[in-house]
């Protein structure tokens, strides 16, 4: 079997177990874990300058490419980030609680969709 086929086999099954296993609280999510790690160093690195966006970019490549080492299985990197399932389900929360004019609700589960502030956004924004 070639290495490629190898891969893309470990990447099915990747999906396959992603969809079929419960899913991963936020606080213990590694994708929540490393986005709040970068928030976290975003906030105090931040220069609108070149220097300072490249420090930010690399660290979060070099901290990638240290996390998939320690891994070093495709199957369980695939499961682990393709969060699918997390994020059809949240996906489906924010019309649900726009529909029941619950803005505040609607605006936590698009920030976890968006990666933004969704703080000032009223029905319009959400849409």
């Amino acid at each position: 079997m070639s290495r490629f086929a190898k891969q893309a086999g470990a990447v099915g099954t990747g999906i396959l177990l992603q969809r079929l296993l419960p899913r991963i609280p936020n606080h213990f999510h590694p994708v929540a874990l490393f986005g709040n790690a970068m928030t976290k160093l975003e906030q105090r690195i931040y220069r609108n300058t070149r220097n300072a966006g490249t420090i930010y970019t690399l660290t979060g490549i070099a901290a990638a490419i240290a996390a998939a080492q320690k891994l070093r299985s495709t199957t369980a990197a695939v499961t682990i980030a393709s969060a699918g399932q997390q994020l059809r389900q949240t996906a489906t929360q924010v019309p649900t609680h726009t529909t029941a004019g619950n803005l505040q609700n609607a605006r936590v589960e698009l920030s976890a969709l968006v990666g933004r502030n969704t703080s000032a956004l009223d029905d319009s924004g959400i849409a």
